[in-house]
């Protein structure tokens, strides 16, 4: 598909993202570099939103959690403060998504 087609809502949830922006035909090493630089984005902008939720103490003890490469820690922590951290991951790379096939059919800002 070209990257200039309209695409639907379902298409942008269902699409892997290189046929979305035209790039199908990256090198392998195009690809892992973009995946990675998506997930980097994604990850900053879910940790910016954990961070709103918090208080600066309770946002102290998710770095703690962190820096101590503690996952189930860190997991019992959003649980305990109700925060849906996978709710939040999936709404994040939706939100990118969708920005990257706005930029690459020359709609974005």
């Amino acid at each position: 598909m070209s990257n200039t087609k309209q695409w639907t809502s379902r298409d942008i949830i269902d699409e892997d993202i290189l046929e979305l922006i035209g790039g199908e035909n990256m090198s392998p090493e195009q690809k892992d570099e973009l995946y990675k630089t998506m997930m980097a984005t994604i990850q900053t902008r879910v940790m910016a939103r954990v961070d709103d939720l918090l208080s600066d103490e309770d946002a102290r003890g998710v770095k703690g959690f962190l820096d101590a490469d503690d996952k189930a820690g860190f997991e019992q922590f959003m649980t305990d403060k109700n925060i849906d951290i996978k709710l939040l991951y999936s709404q994040e790379s939706l939100l990118y998504k969708l920005e990257l096939v706005e930029l690459a059919n020359g709609q974005g800002a």
